[in-house]
């Protein structure tokens, strides 16, 4: 009886920051291992390779990951190779998803050279999960440790960002160092002034920055998220808006201070982040020249200390507080002419 000639896909991963030795783990190291060994073997033919170089291995959100699943779907593959089972992933629970389920149920034969890993022979996935656990903790190792260099770079008043602040930009000769933008520290100055001086309120200024066709932050920065977006009241063009002039209005970066640990990652599995409280903030002072003197700084923070905000209602329903709903006899929570409720 021939043997069933199995359709391999090579996959390679190279993380740049779960602490991977690169030189012995490069994306060409680990396809010649592979290669060696489909050479070695009768029943495999390569059809296809796919890397991801600079992914992480606890999500499995990877490009070349998810056009592999595509292929393995439209039947194009029927067998995976990696180097080890570290390259595949390190999150145990989702890779034990794929391994003891997904491949399963979609007859694909995954091999791990490095962990003698055939799924095709009975003893295949032995031990496997001491083995993805060890995995994951390595990540979660890693994170840590990554986390303890940053914090310690925070500590030290090293700006931790990957862009600049607006009003500065980082400093060519000094890593981790802020230096002024003139252009943009002009307008933080106009900013502070229009605000401590001019009695004007954030929803003003911010009208003024935008009559004044002075490119918003996001887009004077050049950050590719906000880039690739389109505001929906601006004709394609990101505006300034109050709440941005009122983030500036409060960010000690502008008296020359670094704040740090004001995001926090809620799990190394995961991208998702959560904004710290202000008592877990990092503060280091004089870390960088100041765009506003402390006299300005000192009557701004004093004046959103002390603002009050009334809201009035424009306009009141004339059958406010006499419909009820007949079921539940609460309130129809009529609101206003250009909004519709139903009225039981």
């Amino acid at each position: 009886m021939k043997n069933k000639i199995y359709k391999v896909a090579k996959y390679m991963r190279l993380s740049r920051d779960d602490g991977d030795d690169r030189e012995s783990e490069s994306i060409e190291n680990q396809r010649d291992i592979i290669d060696n060994y489909i050479n070695e073997q009768d029943d495999l033919e390569e059809v296809k390779e796919y890397a991801d170089d600079g992914f992480t291995g606890t999500n499995f959100n990877r490009p070349g990951f998810q056009e592999m699943l595509k292929d393995i779907e439209e039947g194009k593959i029927d067998c995976i190779i990696t180097k080890d089972l570290s390259r595949f992933g390190r999150d145990h629970i989702d890779t034990g998803y794929y391994l003891e389920r997904y491949f399963p149920s979609n007859s694909i034969r995954y091999i791990a050279i490095g962990d003698n890993v055939d799924t095709l022979r009975p003893d295949g996935l032995q031990f496997l999960t001491f083995k993805l656990s060890f995995n994951d903790y390595y990540a979660q190792d890693i994170s840590n440790k990554i986390k303890s260099v940053k914090f310690r770079k925070i500590e030290k008043g090293e700006f931790q960002g990957g862009i600049a602040p607006y009003g500065y930009k980082k400093d060519k000769n000094i890593k981790n160092h802020l230096v002024i933008d003139e252009y943009a520290a002009e307008i933080i100055k106009d900013i502070f002034d229009m605000y401590v001086n001019k009695g004007m309120s954030p929803q003003k200024i911010a009208d003024e920055l935008n009559k004044r066709e002075i490119l918003a932050p996001a887009i004077y920065l050049k950050i590719p998220t906000f880039m690739k977006r389109e505001s929906s009241n601006s004709n394609g063009k990101y505006l300034w808006h109050r709440t941005q002039i009122g983030k500036i209005l409060k960010n000690e970066v502008y008296i020359g201070n670094v704040v740090g640990r004001k995001f926090q990652k809620v799990s190394h599995k995961i991208a998702k982040v959560r904004n710290t409280n202000p008592e877990e903030y990092i503060i280091v002072e004089n870390m960088h020249e100041p765009i506003i003197n402390m006299d300005m700084w000192n009557k701004a923070q004093e004046k959103i200390k002390n603002k009050h905000i009334t809201r009035t209602r424009k306009f009141n329903h004339s059958l406010k507080g006499l419909v009820f709903c007949k079921e539940c006899m609460r309130n129809s929570n009529i609101k206003n002419k250009n909004r519709t409720k139903k009225v039981w």
